[in-house]
């Protein structure tokens, strides 16, 4: 990383540290795109959240979806960090694995996907 990429990475972080979500939406639009898709999804879907920051989604997607486990990815480690306290503390810890990595090759993302999300 050069150094303007390093200033200019850490300029984003400190924008975005403590927020509940890194992009434009809500929990609303969130529940909204889901209920465009919701009945196409099998009864127990595997769904990947690729660029997942804090949980903005996963845990919308996690908390609508009952029997859905999420695979939710990042690429900042204090985000997954993050991602966890709220899933443990929402009572979601089981259906949310949360990894870092990057978006573009994930990992531990499972092989059968019945869906990929990315906000």
């Amino acid at each position: 990383m050069s150094q303007q990429d390093t200033s200019d990475f850490d300029l984003f972080m400190k924008l975005h540290a403590g927020l509940p979500r890194q992009s434009c939406g809500s929990r609303a639009s969130t529940l909204r795109a889901l209920s465009m898709v919701k009945d196409r999804l099998p009864a127990s879907p595997q769904i990947a959240d690729l660029g997942c920051g804090p949980g903005a989604s996963a845990l919308p997607l996690a908390e609508a979806l009952p029997q859905a486990h999420i695979t939710a990815v990042d690429l900042l480690p204090s985000f997954i960090e993050e991602l966890k306290a709220r899933a443990v503390k929402a009572g979601l810890a089981e259906r949310i694995s949360a990894h870092v990595g990057d978006m573009m090759s994930p990992p531990a993302v499972p092989a059968s996907l019945d869906m990929i999300w990315s906000e």
